[in-house]
């Protein structure tokens, strides 16, 4: 930029926390393939299932309408390659 003599950088990433360009590019994959897992089980409804991966942890969220969806879902994404964990927060609404 014009003008511009000299930049200090002072921002600074607690490495315990931050997540390389590699893993953030892995989460997403398995994200993606848990999403198209989820997509292709006849006994769920996807569409009200949110899926988060970090670090291989993948986060179940949202409401289902049957319980058993609610297994079936943590199942299908343990089953993921890739998956370490699931947290299912899924909840039961009818």
């Amino acid at each position: 930029v014009y003008g511009v003599k000299d930049v200090v950088d002072r921002l600074r990433f607690d490495d315990d926390d931050a997540q390389s360009v590699g893993e953030y590019v892995d989460d997403a994959l398995i994200t993606a393939a848990v999403k198209a897992n989820l997509i292709s089980e006849a006994g769920i409804k996807s569409l009200l299932i949110s899926v988060e991966t970090n670090q291989g942890v993948v986060t179940l969220s949202g409401d289902v309408k049957k319980a058993e969806q609610i297994r079936l879902a943590e199942h299908t994404a343990k089953m993921t390659n890739g998956v370490k964990s699931v947290n299912n927060r899924l909840v039961y609404k009818p």
